[in-house]
């Protein structure tokens, strides 16, 4: 029996009912299949998470603590969408000075949602994992560092290309080598803060969880075994870091927001920022570094564009600091300096932009080269630092195997599952939608640099392995790819679709069901 067609008019032609039913279906279908389909691979096959023989992300096993974890991750999920739509729907009426109270309201319930999904976790990785992680050189290596190896910070800092300088050292290409000293100098700030004010140190730990201080006392009590010292100032040391490391992660909510209000409507940056908190790879490998890094990448990329593009050229010289603090801690900011550079040299071969890109250059440079002139003039070796770690981190591949053509496929799949599938079919839906996704390769003064030097990192096979976890920061970049552009005089507040539904809590469930999955630290080996 063939089903009746009815016809409407509109502004297009004739459209049939059923091809209109059919549009609307098609997008709901996508998303749902994109939260679905992850998720079954990832529960209920043994597909490996990487290459095998070269690089697989562990499953966690299976455990009885996951219906209490159910029980908490429920209402605060629930709580978490219903503040984020009411949000969406509100935004386009509010204050500049209300949505600020929202967006801090969304770090608040961003902080909370990343707790009980740590909190849901079973094992190891669950809250145990927030001091081990930081604590041991199998994970991080920085907080030991500062508190074995550093004795004078000048002399640690000036010496510091003889102790990464031979590449055939494992600790000197698997992790510590292949990074500048920052943050290692930054933990030995922090301890000495917290050894210069027991009062600071008491009033830090007075708000840690019991459950933290129960295994900073198995560190305690391990650290003894083996003739080493952990007392309270390593303890507050670890949990302010901790804390730190929490609040600059999920802070990112703020500058991407103002990121993205950049190139869309306050209604679209606002659920740019709501997205941010359910990215999975945030909830896998929090409290590691690689999280502290997004809020930095993304403040650079809003304080340039508002030079570039508002003539506020003090923005950049702040755009090139924040490049030049980055550096200190990573060299995967050398990319996000590369897609400011693009950017601004694609605005002056536009006519129209062409004054105000050669002044945010100029600023930017200045913001960048100052503290770094001052830090070479101080004796301090930062440059040769740099070429030692780029170096190290290409003997990386002299000493594991990695194979180009397979990782060349596998990172974009790691890729998709690490920022969340329903999200990224979402937003491509929307920019289809849009005009067929035209304009983000057009956009060469925005967004399209950004996409042109990742496709190069990957094209280039930069990382071979762990893309999920290496690629962090960039993720709040990969949220502003995928928004639509709205310009302040086509802002129109837009109805929450059924579509925009399922892609918010799809991207809840993918979250979660990833987190409390993926093993980010092969916790089952840290425990033999």
């Amino acid at each position: 029996m063939v089903a009746p067609c009815v016809t409407i008019r509109g502004s297009g032609g004739i459209v049939t009912d059923s091809g209109h039913r059919q549009n609307r279906l098609l997008p709901l279908l996508l998303v749902l299949a994109a939260t679905a389909l992850p998720l079954v691979l990832l529960w209920l096959t043994p597909v490996p998470l990487g290459v095998p023989g070269e690089w697989v992300w562990p499953r966690l096993p299976l455990a009885d603590q996951l219906l209490p974890g159910l029980l908490l991750a429920v209402p605060a999920g629930t709580f978490y969408v219903l503040l984020v739509l009411r949000g969406y729907r509100v935004f386009p009426q509010l204050s500049s000075r209300m949505r600020g109270l929202w967006l801090l309201g969304l770090m608040l319930a961003g902080l909370l949602w990343t707790a009980v999904v740590i909190q849901s976790t079973p094992g190891l990785a669950g809250p145990p994992r927030l001091p081990l992680v930081l604590y041991y050189p199998r994970t991080e290596g920085y907080f030991w560092q500062a508190r074995h190896d550093v004795d004078s910070l000048g002399e640690f800092v000036r010496t510091y290309p003889d102790r990464i300088r031979d590449s055939s050292v494992p600790e000197n290409y698997l992790h510590l080598g292949t990074h500048p000293p920052g943050l290692t100098l930054s933990y030995c700030v922090l301890w000495n803060l917290f050894d210069s004010s027991p009062m600071l140190c008491r009033t830090v730990l007075s708000v840690q969880p019991v459950e933290v201080h129960e295994w900073m006392e198995q560190i305690r009590q391990n650290s003894a075994l083996h003739g080493q010292i952990f007392d309270q100032r390593d303890e507050a040391c670890l949990w302010a870091a901790i804390c730190l490391t929490l609040l600059l992660c999920v802070g990112t909510v703020g500058p991407l927001y103002l990121l993205a209000r950049q190139t869309t409507s306050p209604q679209l940056a606002w659920l740019g920022a709501a997205m941010w908190p359910l990215v999975p790879a945030v909830l896998v490998f929090l409290p590691k570094s690689d999280l502290l890094y997004p809020s930095i990448a993304v403040s650079a990329q809003c304080c340039w564009l508002i030079s570039l593009h508002k003539q506020r050229y003090w923005f950049s010289a702040i755009a090139g600091l924040l490049l030049y603090v980055g550096t200190w801690l990573t060299l995967a900011f050398v990319p996000v300096g590369a897609m400011l550079f693009v950017q601004a040299v694609a605005a002056i071969f536009d006519r129209t932009h062409r004054s105000s890109a050669i002044r945010t250059l100029l600023a930017g440079a200045a913001g960048f080269c100052g503290p770094l002139l001052l830090t070479l003039f101080s004796g301090v070796p930062i440059v040769s630092i740099w070429w030692l770690n780029y170096h190290n981190h290409a003997a990386f591949y002299e000493h594991s195997t990695r194979t180009f053509a397979m990782w060349l496929w596998v990172n974009p799949l790691e890729f998709l599952g690490a920022l969340g599938a329903p999200m990224v079919a979402w937003g491509a839906l929307e920019r289809w939608k849009q005009d067929r996704c035209g304009t983000l390769f057009r956009e060469w003064t925005t967004r399209t640099p950004v996409l042109v030097v990742w496709m190069l990192l990957w094209l280039t096979g930069k990382n071979m392995g762990e893309a999920a976890r290496l690629w962090c920061l960039l993720f709040p970049l990969a949220i502003w790819l995928l928004l639509p552009a709205v310009s302040d005089s086509d802002d129109e507040p837009q109805p929450t679709s059924r579509v925009l539904i399922a892609a918010l809590v799809g991207q809840l469930l993918i979250c979660f069901g990833t987190a409390i999955r993926i093993d980010g630290f092969d916790f089952g080996a840290f425990a033999k």
